[in-house]
Formats: C-alpha cells, structure tokens, sequence
C-alpha cells in the first residue's frame, strides 16, 4: 500500500484474527483498521465445538430444486458435515421443471413433518419459480436460514431462537 505506515497490533498467539492498522502519511491522525481473519481455524473451532454437543433426534432436511453445480455442491458438503456430526441429514431433489405452487406444498409437506427439526432450502431456485414464496411455507421454528418472512420477522422483533448463519457466524468471530 503505497504511501502508507504498517504497524502490526493486537496479535496473540492462538488466536483466529490479527488487526493491521493502516496510518496513510498524507493524513496526520487518520487510521484504518483491517481485520485478517483466518476463516479455516474458525470453522474447525466451531465445527469441534459442534462435535461435542449431543446428536439431534430430529432430521435436517436439506431441498435441492434442479441440478445447478455450485448448488448441489454447497448442499453435499452441508450433507458430508452433518454425516460426520452424526446428524440424520435427508437430501430432497426436485426436477427444475417444479411448479412454484408445487414445490411450496413438498417444502410445507416436509418441513410440518413432526420428526424434521430443520429445513434449508438451497438457493437460488432455477427458472420463474418466486423464492420467497416457497421459502414462506417453512415454519420459522424450522428455518435454519431465516429466509422465510415470518422468521426474518421474528428475528428483527428479538424473538427468534435461531440466527441467520451470517449474524451466527459473525458473532462467533467477534467472541474471539
């Protein structure tokens, strides 16, 4: 970074971040804070985390709508972890050719199942299919994602039990 003093600050041994500061020279007092995060030892920290809480006796429901690459692909490695954690992870796929109307009534169906704890509905959805239709007909007790309106709603209300990953995620990062 050209015209700009590096100054290391706040590093600890063990720990998942370090923060750089930045002072540009052309600006007496000004500093700008960068965050490193080492994303790899975070995820193996929660993942152990994960591995020492008692196994779920209800089943993750993981939905792949059409055969979009990167989607099957984010939804095997969600199913390959849950399968090490000992979760009971069921893969529903459906044609590409669904109707909207039709894939809200298998994600209803299998969401209100009593024995399925949580739903994630792998985005995006091919085709003219609304998301935000479909994502709707899970219960927010179920919405692993907090996608669905009544979940986001409660979410923003302080109600939710469950936190979006991203919020999840960064609150983890910040504990460290």
């Amino acid at each position: 970074m050209a015209g700009c003093t590096f100054q290391l600050r706040g590093t600890s041994k063990g720990s998942s971040f370090s923060r750089k500061t930045f002072a540009p020279s052309h600006k007496e007092g000004a500093y700008f804070v960068i965050m490193v995060l080492k994303g790899k030892e975070i995820a193996e920290t929660i993942y152990e985390n994960l591995k020492k809480l008692p196994k779920p006796e209800k089943f993750l429901a993981g939905i792949l709508v059409g055969d979009d690459f990167a989607s099957s692909g984010f939804l095997n490695k969600k199913f390959s972890a849950a399968k090490e954690l000992g979760v009971d992870f069921r893969l529903y796929n459906f044609g590409a050719d669904i109707s909207g109307d039709k894939l809200r009534e298998e994600v209803g169906r299998i969401a209100n199942q009593s024995p399925c704890g949580g739903v994630i509905l792998q985005l995006p959805l091919p085709g003219a299919i609304n998301a935000q239709y479909v994502l709707n007909a899970i219960p927010p007790a179920k919405d692993l994602d907090v996608l669905g309106e009544r979940a986001l709603g409660a979410f923003y209300a302080g109600r939710s039990k469950i936190l979006p990953p991203s919020v999840a995620t960064t609150e983890e990062i910040l504990k460290k």
